[in-house]
């Protein structure tokens, strides 16, 4: 499964069944889940197999130590991503949505289409706003990627940000600059 293809039902069960490893009567497992973001209501959500908010979907699997999107353990794959740097920065996506949208010269009903979404959720997204964990996936795919890299510490700079994912958006950034013949080299 790819972050393009979004977070289906089997997903969630899958996560459910993870999920019950960390009991919601133990103490330790609660005090774990809420010093990472995760309120009872989610823990107990994710247990019956219903659908979270993209952050603390993430943070859960961040406790349990799967990949979000395969929910696959993190030793078994071959490069893990970024650790989770915080909640969603939806304003990274937002600026990240209309960038590629803009390069690849698409109208938003096309992007939408792409990513089997409807418009309206993409232009939520692109406004900056939260969308469903499933969507969110979707747009990573988009994008090109991990739902890790959308991630920032509460209160981040945004040039922060911007400077701990050049190494994942530089292919991007560099061939759409590339395209449109712009300078991609370093002002001095």
């Amino acid at each position: 499964m790819s972050a393009a293809e979004g977070f289906s039902a089997g997903q969630r069960a899958k996560l459910g069944a993870l999920t019950e490893r960390l009991a919601p009567n133990d103490a330790a497992a609660r005090a774990v889940c809420l010093a990472d973001g995760i309120g009872v209501r989610h823990l107990a959500r994710a247990i019956a197999r219903r659908a979270l908010s993209a952050d603390p979907h993430l943070a859960l699997c961040a406790v349990l130590k799967v990949d979000p999107v395969t929910l696959a353990p993190l030793r078994e794959l071959a490069r893990p991503p970024r650790a989770v740097a915080g909640p969603v920065a939806w304003w990274h996506l937002a600026v990240g949505l209309v960038i590629k949208r803009e390069v690849d010269r698409i109208a938003i009903r096309d992007a939408a289409a792409r990513v089997a979404l409807s418009p309206a959720t993409f232009v939520r997204a692109e406004q900056g706003r939260a969308v469903s964990t499933d969507a969110f996936f979707r747009l990573c795919g988009f994008l090109d990627l991990h739902p890790h890299d959308a991630t920032a510490r509460a209160g981040a700079d945004p040039h922060e940000v911007a400077a701990a994912n050049v190494a994942v958006t530089s292919h991007v950034r560099t061939a759409a600059a590339a395209g449109l013949g712009c300078f991609t080299g370093d002002i001095r």
